[in-house]
């Protein structure tokens, strides 16, 4: 089998040849019908081959390892390999159970696809989670992946993603404005542990009107005299967020400022850092991981439970929703239309008076 022949799925021995063998004939068959065999078992194997590669799992793995991922910013990359999960979602196939990651290709379509997310849905909804928007990054994941493959792999079987215009689930977008009071009575309680560093993270969160991940990135270069240089994420512009709301008040009063004094105090207790080491730190000196900081929120979650206070609690990037609804310039977050920032603002427009 010629090296430009040789894939996944064609069992070769040591010398490069087929096992087990394919007869093409017997000594004294004429050249034409040696021929008429050899064409007919290579496309007999190029079938077999097609129907053992190009499954979703195994699609999967390709545009995991291809350049195109690689390329892709850690973030989504890790975000991929968390949707990724659906293709171990069981479905039944001809007649047993296997996984969504037994599908060929070909078998693909949207309405099977919609019958995996009812049932995936239903699972999350019986366990108490909402569910949607997870769901449909796992669908967008199958989406994105099966796209590549129409671009990159030969002989695939399709020449179009089946997925495309596939109606997703509906998302229910994020209302709550967090009150003050709840915002201090869930601060207080993760001052009981100041060693997670979690209110550090919701105060400048808050006063960045940022993404946790926008807080966990910021670097003490980015600490400057003016102020906090957030760099966005999603699209959205860098901002620089000066230090204090009002030109008289100086910065050292500010909560953004004394905010950043004690993500820097933390730093003393580590002699070796980067030269420019993340702002946020963890107890070890090293930058608080989305992961981290998650796993944190979790702990706090179950000691406001535990305190009959679950419904007060609120999620970090709830409090990019707080810091737009009460901005008087809507613009604090870098985001580049109308349409963006009214979907983070949840003020409610006063009126005087018809009468």
């Amino acid at each position: 089998i010629p090296h430009s022949e040789r894939h996944d799925g064609i069992r070769l021995d040591s010398r490069g040849q087929l096992s087990p063998p394919v007869r093409l004939g017997k000594v004294g068959d004429p050249d034409d019908k040696i021929m008429a065999a050899y064409l007919a078992a290579k496309a007999n194997l190029k079938q077999q081959l097609i129907g053992e590669r190009n499954t979703l799992h195994w699609i999967s793995k390709q545009y995991q390892d291809s350049r195109q991922f690689r390329e892709l910013a850690p973030s989504s990359q890790r975000a991929a390999w968390h949707a990724a999960k659906i293709l171990q979602h069981p479905i039944a196939l001809d007649g047993k159970m296997q996984t969504v990651a037994d599908l060929h290709i070909t078998e693909v379509d949207k309405p099977l696809f919609q019958k995996i997310t009812e049932n995936r849905y239903k699972k999350a909804q019986d366990e108490g989670r909402k569910g949607a928007a997870s769901i449909n990054r796992e669908i967008a994941y199958v989406s994105a992946m099966i796209s590549w493959a129409t671009n990159y792999i030969p002989n695939l079987g399709i020449d179009r993603n089946p997925l495309i215009g596939f109606r997703r689930l509906p998302e229910q977008g994020r209302t709550r404005h967090v009150s003050d009071d709840e915002y201090w009575t869930q601060y207080h309680i993760a001052a009981e542990t100041p060693e997670n560093g979690l209110c550090i993270v919701f105060e400048l969160t808050l006063g960045l009107a940022a993404r946790g991940a926008e807080a966990l990135h910021i670097k003490v270069s980015d600490c400057t005299e003016q102020g906090i240089l957030v760099h966005r994420l999603k699209g959205s512009k860098n901002t620089l967020i000066e230090w204090s709301a009002e030109p008289d008040i100086p910065k050292e009063q500010t909560r953004l400022y004394r905010a950043c004094q004690a993500a820097l105090e933390r730093h003393k207790g580590h002699k070796i850092l980067p030269i420019d080491p993340p702002l946020i730190l963890t107890r070890k000196g090293e930058r608080l991981s989305p992961s981290g900081l998650q796993s944190a929120m979790q702990r706090l979650k179950q000691k406001m439970k535990a305190r009959g206070l679950e419904r007060m609690y609120w999620t970090v990037h709830e409090l990019k929703h707080k810091a737009i609804t009460e901005a008087k310039d809507k613009r604090i977050a870098g985001h580049k239309t109308e349409a963006m920032r009214q979907k983070y603002d949840h003020s409610v427009e006063k009126f005087k008076p018809g009468i």
